[in-house]
This record gives structure tokens, C-alpha cells and sequence, in this order.
């Protein structure tokens, strides 16, 4: 699960393009994926790159085991 709070709109933009790459979105700042290991390495690398480590944030939940997923709505 990665979900995100950036301040500036090209960085937001720039960010979700990148995220649907690689996770589905479920929530307007919230995606979800199943990765490889190398695929989340990659992942996290690309956004170390493109956020302002001062101004963003940027969170990815790795859930292990069997997740279990209840949507409402």
C-alpha cells in the first residue's frame, strides 16, 4: 500500500504517473500493489528521486503473509 501528501501539483502528478505503473489506484492519494522484492526496491528508489524530502511525504505499507482486504463503498 503506498499512500502520499505532496505539496506541489507537478510532483503529484509526476508521482501518480509513476505509481500506476505499478499498483492500482483505491483512493485518490492511496494504491495498491503486489510486487516483487526488486519491483518495490525499483519502486522506492524512483521515489526517493522525484519527492522534496522536505516538503512530501510518502508512505509504503509492505503487508506480508495473506492480506485481508474489506471495502465498503
Amino acid at each position: 500500500v503506498v499512500i502520499y501528501d505532496i505539496a506541489n501539483d507537478a510532483r503529484r502528478v509526476k508521482l501518480a504517473k509513476v505509481l500506476l505503473g505499478y499498483a492500482e489506484r483505491v483512493q485518490y492519494s492511496g494504491f495498491e500493489a503486489y510486487l516483487t522484492l526488486k519491483q518495490l526496491e525499483t519502486l522506492k528508489a524512483k521515489i526517493r528521486d522525484m519527492i522534496d524530502h522536505e516538503e512530501d511525504r510518502v508512505r509504503i505499507y509492505r503487508i506480508a503473509g495473506v492480506p485481508t482486504i474489506t471495502v465498503y463503498g
